[in-house]
């Protein structure tokens, strides 16, 4: 084979191993381009599928309190076991005496089972106690005493020394602690807060509208007064 022979079929050579070269990062932009045009649809069909987050109506088997014909209405989605909740129920507590009057608040249970093991536990409990009138009451000693029994093991004697506390009939809550009712108050709750898209706790929604930043005494009564204005 002569020199130029030589030199022509490098040539060649070089030439097919830039058109395959050519030709696979072709097919690998075309796959990019795929995958990015696979995902922008997937998003679009996740926006058109999923509906809005929304607020159910407040109904009769929910736990008000304030003023129940108020133009404001907060609904709390809350757990139990959660430190945060706890401080958001501090928060309101402090404010609740200026606020009552131009509020409806209502409490739904949204307990976090992965992470707090006792807060389903306490969501019975309080929805046991509600049928002897006494929700409010049980609420407040479960947020009160948070830090005292969140990291007992055994929450059940817990749980009943607070029974006892609030003066309830024993044997008629022990039966309502297994019931039905109580156990799809809490389900139909926890739906709730799936379909408000609450993505933690404390989630609360004021007139149907996610409410961020109001952890704090003054900011959450900031936020209300706001509301009131706008009213």
């Amino acid at each position: 084979m002569s020199k130029k022979q030589q030199q022509r079929e490098i040539r060649e050579q070089k030439q097919a191993a830039a058109e395959r070269k050519a030709g696979m990062m072709k097919i690998v932009y075309m796959a990019i381009g795929a995958i990015v045009l696979a995902a922008i649809l997937i998003a679009v069909l996740r926006g058109v599928v999923q509906p809005a987050a929304s607020v159910d109506e407040v109904v009769a088997s929910d736990h008000v309190k304030g003023n129940p014909d108020a133009p404001l209405t907060i609904v709390k989605y809350s757990d139990f076991q959660c430190p945060a909740c706890a401080t958001q129920y501090r928060s309101i507590k402090e404010v609740w005496a200026p606020i009552k009057s131009s509020i409806r608040f209502v409490y739904r249970h949204f307990p976090l089972t992965n992470i707090h093991p006792h807060a389903l536990t306490a969501a019975y409990y309080t929805e046991a106690a509600a049928l002897q009138g006494k929700f409010w009451e049980m609420h407040d000693l479960m947020f009160d005493n948070q830090s005292r029994w969140t990291g007992v093991k055994e929450i059940e004697p817990v749980f009943d020394g607070y029974v006892k506390q609030l003066g309830l009939d024993a044997e008629k809550f022990a039966a309502d602690l297994k019931s039905s009712a109580v156990k799809e108050k809490v389900a139909a709750d926890m739906q709730s807060a799936k379909k408000a898209q609450a993505a933690s706790t404390p989630s609360m929604y004021l007139n149907g509208k996610l409410m961020t930043g109001v952890r704090e005494a003054e900011a959450l009564k900031a936020a209300i007064r706001e509301a009131k204005s706008g009213s």
